[in-house]
């Protein structure tokens, strides 16, 4: 079954709308429930919504009216992680790791060393 569309048209026969915002990493969703329209003409409207850093222009806003709103519980909610954020742990774990190993590949060098001019044979490496 295909998603249904939010377009002027729709909106013109059925103004009601829900949202439900999904914060899968701390499993919490926000339902809403209300009205839409679409805004077009509104020069000062427009102007808010528009990105200065995005060369296009919008041409009309999507004004969604708050009716009621609920909170779910998180029970069935998954977490889910973005992949550059778990890239972003994962480098932190990695350099935490990596950098005792250099130390202690640094340290059995020298132990290597004390104990060979003790004439004792070398620790594992």
């Amino acid at each position: 079954m295909r998603a249904p569309i939010c377009d002027v048209g729709n909106l013109t026969e059925n103004d009601q709308a829900f949202l439900f915002l999904m914060d899968y990493a701390n499993r919490s969703r926000i339902k809403l429930w209300g009205r839409a329209e679409f805004v077009e003409g509104d020069p000062d409207l427009l102007a808010r919504v528009a990105d200065p850093e995005y060369h296009g222009v919008p041409e009309r806003v999507l004004v969604f009216h708050v009716e009621a709103w609920d909170i779910n519980c998180s029970q069935h909610i998954k977490r889910r992680f973005a992949e550059d954020d778990v890239a972003f742990a994962v480098s932190e774990l990695q350099s935490r790791i990596d950098t005792p190993e250099v130390e202690n590949q640094h340290l059995r060098r020298q132990l290597s060393l004390v104990r060979g001019e003790r004439g004792s044979a070398p620790g594992p490496s």
